[in-house]
């Protein structure tokens, strides 16, 4: 599952990432780029404090007995688990080592060095960091634009048939050149024999690159045998301060599941039930503190109406043998006297009667 929303969201996830059910995967060569590329790029883009609700009013998964078992633990939907900093550079540090065998590749590119110049950047857990922060230097090199706004504009493409990366050239701000001249004149100038990239692919001002299958193979495989359970997620984008990971977690209110008791469930009342909870593990597995809410509506005109109705036609007996099938036939005649009562007062209405009685 991709769920994909520019305005609000990218989201890119495996199976890794704590849903709600398994999914399982082959790891043949295409695919397993595939993969790699769409696990490790999660980025919320919502505010510190955001609030996210899910759906029409649901049931939730603890009242009808099913859990939700993540790839890391088995929780309740209310019980997120806890990433300390100390646990996400523990992790980091043991998995740099697979990614400065892929640096390597790159004469002069090395892990510390990329720090300093990208500090938002993360090859340790995101190995695609350090391809985005390569093609930097090399367009950097090129174009004599510096890498600090290069970066930022090397973004994902929309599908893998355009590219992996995309560089929109009118986003560096160029003056003195139109935008396509310059992408034509720097994919002339684009290295050949790049460790990391093929030549790039023009679409007017769109420089599109694919990545070479082979190195980034070579080191996925190791990292997801070394990050195990944790594969895929990257905590560092939950952070207020992704440079400082001592700057807390962003915090999201994720509202589902918040179901018209007055009325039976049934399967269909999963639906935002299991959407709800699938967002919250991503934003979760992303280093959020997330906030899952469940009103239940025990109030109001649905709990007024089947008082009325109970007061009428309730029966001691029915309700003590099979209370929710008694409750909801109340409730639906007291709902099919009621909309009889109102065509009645709306053709009185028309017959210029007075109903204010009625309405009262």
């Amino acid at each position: 599952f991709i769920l994909r929303d520019e305005a609000f969201m990218t989201v890119r996830p495996i199976s890794s990432l704590g849903l709600p059910f398994s999914v399982s995967t082959s790891f043949r060569p295409r695919r397993s780029l595939y993969q790699a590329r769409r696990s490790f790029h999660t980025t919320p883009r919502t505010p510190r404090f955001s609030t996210l609700r899910v759906g029409t009013p649901t049931t939730t998964l603890k009242a009808l007995g099913i859990s939700t078992c993540s790839s890391w633990d088995c929780k309740s939907i209310s019980l997120p688990r806890i990433f300390s900093p100390r646990r996400i550079k523990t992790a980091a540090m043991a998995q740099s080592n697979i990614v400065n065998q892929l640096a390597q590749r790159v004469e002069g590119l090395s892990l510390d060095g990329l720090a300093q110049k990208y500090p938002t950047a993360h090859p340790e857990i995101n190995p695609l960091d350090l391809y985005r922060a390569h093609l930097s230097d090399v367009l950097s090199k090129i174009s004599g634009v510096e890498t600090s706004v290069i970066y930022p504009v090397v973004m994902w493409t929309q599908s893998l048939d355009k590219g992996d990366f995309v560089v929109a050239v009118p986003a560096l701000r160029i003056k003195g050149k139109k935008a396509d001249v310059l992408a034509q004149e720097w994919a002339e100038k684009f290295p050949e024999d790049d460790p990391l990239f093929n030549k790039p692919v023009l679409s007017g001002h769109f420089m599109s690159f694919f990545v070479k299958g082979e190195p980034l193979i070579e080191s996925i495989v190791p990292l997801v045998r070394k990050a195990g359970k944790d594969f895929g997620q990257n905590r560092f984008n939950g952070l207020r301060d992704p440079k400082d990971l001592s700057s807390g977690k962003k915090r999201i209110i994720v509202e589902f599941s918040s179901p018209n008791v007055a009325k039976p469930f049934h399967a269909g009342h999963l639906r935002s039930t299991i959407i709800g909870s699938f967002i919250a593990n991503l934003y979760e597995a992303n280093g959020w503190d997330v906030v899952r809410m469940n009103y239940l509506g025990d109030w109001g005109k649905q709990y007024g109406l089947l008082a009325l109705a109970y007061e009428r036609n309730g029966n001691e007996e029915e309700l003590n043998k099979n209370p929710i099938d008694h409750l909801f036939k109340l409730y639906v005649q007291i709902n099919a006297e009621m909309s009889a009562e109102k065509e009645a007062i709306e053709q009185q209405k028309k017959e210029g009667k007075d109903v204010s009685a009625l309405e009262a």
